[in-house]
């Protein structure tokens, strides 16, 4: 799952709940960084999913991005061509941790 503004930890939860414990959940960080609401957000999908460690994970976009951002799209938010694999390569990291946590 991935978020885009100003939704908050208690929006996030229900989701998960929704969802289920028995899925394993992958919770993606934004890399927006010239929108107020980014510490905001990441930090609730780092709550939600410390919550939630038995079957939710976190693909830290924002960190593994920040130091690349020459391979974003021209709007500095989504992963270009080059940025695509580093994405793809994050997730599959975050559900790497979850293999063999479904119940």
């Amino acid at each position: 799952l991935g978020t885009n503004g100003v939704g908050g930890a208690k929006d996030l939860q229900s989701a998960v709940d929704a969802i289920g414990s028995d899925k394993r959940i992958v919770l993606v960080t934004v890399h927006a960084p010239k929108q107020g609401w980014q510490d905001k957000v990441n930090q609730a999908v780092k709550d939600v999913a410390a919550k939630n460690s038995s079957h939710v994970a976190v693909a830290d976009w924002d960190k593994a991005i920040s130091d690349r951002t020459d391979l974003l799209a021209n709007d500095g938010i989504h992963p270009g061509p080059g940025g695509g694999k580093i994405y793809a390569d994050t997730v599959a990291e975050a559900l790497a941790k979850l293999k063999g946590s479904r119940r």
